[in-house]
């Protein structure tokens, strides 16, 4: 992939990850981009609405406080092409693992960031080679109950970011990003009338630098809040409403996203989902769709997401198996 097509594809992946970014494309945004990104093809398809349910292994991502209340092992591998035919190699992978221990609930996750490979060309135009750019981000969370109903989690991250490295050739030093950085949650639930609220605030850490050590660059530190009720939940039907809000706390300036979503569960066994993303100034107002199915007796389930990009731009597909035992 020659640079020009790199740059374009870094620029889509930013729109299509703009609802979890608030101001991903605005000047001056961070140049870190994996923390940004919200996994989860069952959140995708809610219309990337889910710090208020975090029930899954991907709580360590969207709100520790839900590993709280996982009673059961629980394993999330996710997957998504980000600029399907535009650059084919560009990825973002994610595992997690959360099982019930410490009074509690402990969480593991490791994003893989592939922004595939680009070309090296002088100012003759000449290919004097290639690299691999990529954001790699292991982290580790734990969440337990304050009460009864209300519990609170953390997270921990290390994020290495490598842009290019260093090409001495074209006087370009090493592009090479580390920082350290960690998330704060609260989930509540009123089991009465099946509502939880959740609030994170995510990102909040150590500035990253790459290769000027005067510029260092902000992680994108964002708050989300929602909301989430379950009005029907019986044996054979379920049905789920869930709102959120997310704002960006380095340009306050921004507008606030929000998304929201249904999801109607038949005998806990097929899903369906619907929900919405108003970002404007990410230039993302639009429906995501997704679809959901488990086979109960081994505990696998299945997740596939479409959601929107930027107005122009072709919509993307997100996949997600997990295991439950």
């Amino acid at each position: 992939m020659n640079a020009g097509v790199r740059s374009l594809s870094i620029v889509l992946i930013l729109l299509v990850w703009g609802a979890g970014s608030a101001l991903a494309v605005s000047d001056g945004a961070p140049q870190s981009i994996a923390p940004l990104m919200t996994p989860n093809a069952r959140a995708a398809g809610l219309g990337q609405s889910f710090v208020s349910i975090a029930d899954d292994a991907t709580a360590s991502f969207w709100n520790a406080g839900g590993l709280a209340w996982q009673t059961k092992p629980d394993v999330v591998l996710y997957y998504s092409k980000l600029a399907e035919g535009l650059a084919d190699d560009i990825s973002y992978n994610y595992l997690a693992y959360s099982r019930p221990m410490w009074g509690g609930g402990l969480g593991f996750g490791v994003i893989f960031l592939n922004l595939g490979e680009s070309d090296i060309i002088d100012e003759q135009g000449n290919i004097l080679g290639n690299f691999n750019s990529f954001d790699f981000i292991p982290m580790v969370a734990y969440g337990a109950s304050l009460t009864e109903n209300l519990a609170y989690g953390a997270s921990f991250k290390f994020i290495y970011s490598r842009l290019s490295p260093q090409i001495k050739e074209l006087g370009i030093d090493d592009g090479t990003g580390i920082s350290f950085g960690g998330d704060l949650s609260l989930l509540y639930r009123i089991p009465g009338i099946r509502l939880q609220a959740g609030m994170m605030l995510q990102n909040l850490g150590l500035d990253i630098v790459y290769n000027d050590q005067n510029q260092p660059e902000e992680l994108p530190r964002n708050l989300k809040a929602g909301v989430s009720w379950r009005p029907i939940e019986s044996q054979l039907n379920k049905f789920l409403v869930t709102t959120e809000l997310t704002k960006n706390l380095v340009y306050m300036e921004g507008e606030t996203i929000l998304m929201g979503g249904i999801e109607y569960t038949y005998y806990d066994m097929a899903s369906g989902r619907v929900g919405y993303i108003y970002d404007r100034e990410g230039h993302i107002e639009d429906m995501t769709f997704g679809v959901g199915l488990k086979v109960k007796s081994i505990g696998l389930r299945f997740d596939w997401a479409s959601v929107p990009q930027a107005e122009d731009l072709p919509r993307v597909n997100r996949f997600a198996i997990g295991f439950t035992y």
